[in-house]
C-alpha cells in the first residue's frame, strides 16, 4: 500500500493600511496609533494592494522617483493608494523646483493619488510630472494651484534624442481635479500632456496663465493621440 500526500499550493496576499501624521515618527510601525512622520517613509513601505493614509497638516515633501523608490501596484484591482485620510485636510507644499510626485522610472505604476491640496507657492515647478514611459497613474479628488509652470506635466521623455520613437502610451487618469492659478507665461497650462491614451474628466481648470489644458504633439507625429477629456469645465 502506498500513502500519497498531496499538498495544494496556497497563497494569499494581505493588503496593509499605513498612516502618516505630523505627530508621528519615521521609526514607528506605520499603524494608525504608531504613524510615520513623512509621506516618503510611508511610500517606501508599500506593496501592491496597500494604502497609505496621510492625516491633516501641511507636508513640505516631494516624491522623486530617482531618489525614492515608488512601488508599483499589480493592476487597478490591486493598486498602490496614497490618500488623504477621509475627512482630513492635507496640504502639500513641494520644495522649490520639484513636484509632489515626479515619476520617470518607466514602469507600469497602477498608482492612485487621492484627496490632496497641492500648493506650489510659485516655486515648485508642477503639482505632478510624469515622463519617460511611466504609466497607469490616477490622480483624483485633488486641488493643484500656484505651480511655477504647468499644474500637471506629462511628457514623453526628458532629454532623449529621438522622442518620436520613444514609448508614449501612458494611460494616466486625472479625475475630479481643481487646477488653477498655475504658470508664469502663455506656455504654462493647467495640464500639458504630450503622450497618448490619457483621460481627463470631471475637473475644473481656471485662472491658469496659458491654456486650461493642452494635448500637444509639437513637431512629432503619432503622439498625443487617443486622449479623452469629457465633462470638464475650462
Amino acid at each position: 500500500a502506498f500513502l500519497v500526500l498531496f499538498v495544494a499550493p496556497y497563497s494569499q496576499s494581505y493588503a496593509t493600511t499605513l498612516h502618516v501624521s505630523k505627530t508621528g515618527d519615521d521609526t514607528n510601525s506605520g499603524a494608525q496609533l504608531s504613524p510615520f512622520k513623512t509621506i516618503q517613509k510611508g511610500v517606501e513601505k508599500l506593496s501592491a494592494g496597500d494604502t497609505l493614509y496621510v492625516h491633516s497638516g501641511a507636508y513640505a515633501e516631494s516624491l522623486l522617483s530617482w531618489k525614492t523608490k515608488i512601488p508599483n501596484g499589480k493592476s487597478w484591482e490591486q493598486p498602490i493608494t496614497i490618500a488623504a485620510y477621509p475627512g482630513d485636510t492635507v496640504f502639500i507644499t513641494p520644495p522649490s523646483g520639484h513636484a509632489f510626485f515626479w515619476v520617470q522610472d518607466g514602469q507600469a505604476k497602477y498608482l492612485i493619488i487621492d484627496g490632496f491640496i497641492i500648493d506650489g507657492q510659485h516655486s515648485a515647478l508642477h503639482g505632478f510630472k510624469f515622463s519617460n514611459n511611466s504609466r497607469y497613474i490616477r490622480v483624483q479628488n485633488t486641488e493643484i494651484k500656484h505651480a511655477k509652470l504647468s499644474g500637471i506635466m506629462v511628457s514623453i521623455c526628458s532629454g532623449c534624442s529621438n522622442p518620436e520613437l520613444a514609448p508614449h502610451d501612458t494611460y494616466h487618469e486625472f479625475i475630479n481635479l481643481n487646477v488653477h492659478h498655475n504658470g508664469g507665461n502663455v506656455h504654462d497650462h493647467g495640464f500639458y500632456i504630450t503622450t497618448s491614451h490619457n483621460l481627463v474628466e470631471l475637473s475644473e481648470f481656471h485662472h491658469n496663465t496659458g491654456n486650461g489644458g493642452k494635448f500637444y504633439h509639437g513637431n512629432l507625429s503619432g503622439v498625443a493621440n487617443y486622449n479623452i477629456a469629457p465633462n470638464n469645465k475650462f
